[in-house]
Formats: C-alpha cells, structure tokens, sequence
C-alpha cells in the first residue's frame, strides 16, 4: 500500500498532467484498471445532494452491478472532467488510457519505487490495497471493506488487501495523538496541533485529529512533490514558529 506522502505526491504529479481522476478512481473508489477502462459517464451518477456513485458493471459476469459512493476528493474531480469535457452520457470517461509505461513514469516523477523495500512490484493495484489498509485502519467492518473493493469471498480481502505494514503506520500516527493529548491531560503540554502537508483535501485529516482531540491544526498548502527530507525541514520550520 501506498504510505500518505506517496498518495500526495502521486495525485499533485498527475494533477498536473491531467491525470489525477484516473488514479483516484483506483485509490477512492477501488476500481481495478479494467473498471475504469470500461467505465463510461452513464455510470457516473452525480446526485443532487452534492454526492457522486460510480455503478460498475463487473467484467468477468457482465451481470453484477455495484453502485459505489464515492468522496468528495474524486467527487469533485469527475465533476470537472465532466463539465470540461461536456461528452455524451456514451462516451467513456476516460477515452485515453494511461498506459503501465505511463503509470510507471508518473510513479517515478511522485518518488514511488518500482519495487518496495519488501521486494513487491508497486503498480495500479496497489492502489486497491491503500484503500482496504485505509478502511481497516478507520475501523471500518471488514464486510464494508469487502463489498468496496467487490470480493466475492472476504478472505479474499483479508488476506490480500490488509497490508500490515501500512496498518502499523496509521495505527502509530493515531497512537502518537492519543499519547500527545494524555500528555496535555497530565500538564506536560498546553496544547496538542496536528500538522498536515499538501493540497486542500488535507483538511479532512486534520479534521479527524481535531476530533479526536486536537486543540489546533496547521495545514500547509503544497502542490509539490515532497519527500521525507523536505518534509522533515518544512515541520522544522513549523517548530520554530510555534516554540512549543
């Protein structure tokens, strides 16, 4: 699965390559690179409440049909690209494909590895199992993680797409705030301020944090790539603004 740094990376080169909805199809919606291939605006239902659904027509059955939600990040996005592209409710979304020679340039330009520290080839799919190590890390059911990515057999989904080491890393960021705000509690800290790096759509992060307990959040807009030194230099800076 993909670490929170690569997702941002990745979405801010593709965004500026026009890109970006094909691979949030894949990391919000968990549709596999057939699905979104094959998926045409008919099946983009943009409803009046301001929610979107994707139906998926399944490619092996051609008879099952899923109806899935999906956020606002890839919300927003389709409905750009729908109002840019002004297609017929025929025509697909996606009339050019982004190759695998593609993907793996874009995933270069992002600083993700062709191959992870675990020896795993990273493509496409790996997408699906962020967004399953994301649902589990959210406590979501394992049936809700299920019927997202469309397994016919939830062993399937456990065994597959819950990537421990991805769910060590979210369960420690959640564990690091619990630890800061019982820090606070005790008196050794007069406040708890969760920093984000990246776009707009961190905010939903940093809203978590708040309610988890947080007293403030700190987003820092960026549209570039970052990798950990950068990162480490810009909350630097955050620190020495602060002087906690």
């Amino acid at each position: 699965a993909f670490t929170g740094d690569e997702i941002k990376s990745l979405i801010c080169v593709a965004k500026s390559l026009g890109r970006d909805a094909w691979y949030l199809c894949a990391l919000d919606a968990g549709l596999r690179k057939g699905d979104i291939k094959a998926l045409i605006w008919s099946n983009v239902q943009f409803l009046a409440d301001g929610e979107v659904n994707i139906r998926v027509v399944d490619q092996k059955s051609k008879s099952r049909l899923d109806i899935i939600p999906v956020g606002s990040r890839l919300g927003n996005v389709l409905r750009k690209r729908f109002k840019d592209m002004s297609p017929a409710m025929n025509d697909k979304v996606f009339p050019k494909v982004v190759t695998d020679r593609t993907r793996d340039l874009d995933f270069k330009r992002a600083g993700i590895e062709k191959v992870d520290s675990f020896g795993r080839v990273v493509d496409l799919h790996a997408a699906r199992k962020t967004l399953a190590t994301s649902l589990v890390g959210c406590n979501a059911s394992s049936g809700m993680t299920q019927s997202l990515l469309r397994h016919a057999d939830l062993a399937t989904t456990m065994t597959y797409y819950n990537d421990k080491n991805s769910l060590i890393a979210i369960t420690s960021k959640r564990k690091a705030l619990e630890e800061a705000i019982r820090l606070k509690e005790q008196g050794h800290a007069a406040e708890v301020i969760c920093v984000s790096i990246g776009d707009k759509n961190c905010q939903e992060t940093l809203r978590h944090g708040l309610a988890l307990g947080a007293d403030r959040a700190i987003l820092i807009e960026n549209d570039a790539p970052l990798h950990s030194l950068s990162i480490a230099k810009v909350l630097l800076e955050v620190v020495k603004k602060e002087s906690p």
